[in-house]
């Protein structure tokens, strides 16, 4: 109940704040969406009538040369990459635009830079190895004091026909609020490809008391003490709230270098305040990213992580 109180608090303040610090960015963002958006009906049309003609002058009763149909396929294809790039080019002019103020609302932050990429996410010995990283949306700044990195990723394992998507949803790095030398790994129960078998090095099962924590996850760590004495009763109860908070039932938690990386899997788009297909000037969509935004930021203040908190 509290954090529906804060967040009801969150998002009166933030409609003031929208209105004295973003309605008009949204006014010319609503300008440049028509435009984009007329642009893209065009060109659907172009697509169509162009894709009809060329198919016509291919049919013979159905039957086409393999140069036939790859030549219907390119133009296909040419079109929708097209028509993709408006869409994409307007919400990244979006964000370009209101991302910075929005998040200067929380604290101080600087979209479009993170510290997370392969050699944080490696290191953490949550997944499998993979290949390659997909980076959408990201930031780092301070939020109550805490560093944070949030980034919106995508992680690859094969290439081609082999291809597969491990891991898709958002990364979160954040200072922890004790000092320790191990690395201590949460791993979740329910996911049915367990990620096990990426631990490097050597580490001991960590056998915990909660009932309910250990129903959830399954723990390794190089040193049990220091895992125990990172992982206290309070905290455990803190991670069951976040995940509560998240709704989800693969979120993972890895603890090394003094920091607290988070992977939250969610096959959402997430942080998207407009789209080009309805007006910038319905807020919903905003209010959805602020809730986003709140979820992320709520975790500071859950786990304690303000070092004046403990």
């Amino acid at each position: 109940m509290l954090i529906d109180k804060q967040l009801l608090e969150i998002r009166e303040k933030f409609r003031d704040f929208y209105n004295q610090n973003l309605i008009d960015d949204y006014k010319e963002l609503e300008q440049i969406r028509k435009k984009k958006l007329l642009k893209f009906i065009i060109w659907v049309i172009v697509g169509v009538f162009v894709c009809g003609l060329f198919n016509s002058f291919l049919d013979r009763d159905g039957v086409y040369t393999d140069n036939e149909v790859k030549a219907f396929v390119a133009v296909v294809c040419f079109f929708y990459v097209t028509l993709y790039s408006i869409y994409n080019n307007f919400l990244k002019a979006t964000k370009q635009a209101v991302m910075d103020k929005i998040l200067s609302f929380f604290g101080d932050m600087a979209y479009g830079m993170s510290d997370i990429h392969y050699s944080c996410i490696n290191k953490s010995e949550l997944f499998p190895n993979f290949d390659f990283e997909e980076i959408d949306d990201c930031f780092k700044g301070s939020y109550e004091e805490v560093n944070i990195n949030v980034s919106e990723h995508k992680l690859i394992r094969g290439t081609g026909k082999r291809e597969k998507t491990i891991f898709k949803g958002i990364f979160i790095l954040f200072d922890f609020n004790k000092k320790f030398k191990g690395k201590t790994i949460v791993y979740s129960n329910n996911i049915i490809n367990n990620t096990f078998s990426c631990v490097r090095g050597k580490k001991v099962d960590v056998n915990l008391e909660d009932v309910v924590f250990s129903k959830e996850w399954k723990v390794k760590a190089t040193d049990q003490i220091e895992a125990r004495y990172v992982l206290t009763p309070m905290l455990m109860e803190q991670m069951l709230k976040i995940k509560k908070l998240f709704k989800g039932n693969g979120i993972e938690f890895s603890f090394f270098d003094n920091k607290l990386f988070i992977a939250i899997p969610t096959y959402k788009n997430l942080f998207e305040t407009t789209s080009l297909f309805s007006s910038t000037l319905g807020y919903h969509r905003v209010q959805n990213v602020i809730y986003q935004f709140y979820c992320i930021f709520s975790i500071v203040k859950i786990l304690k992580l303000k070092k004046d908190d403990n």
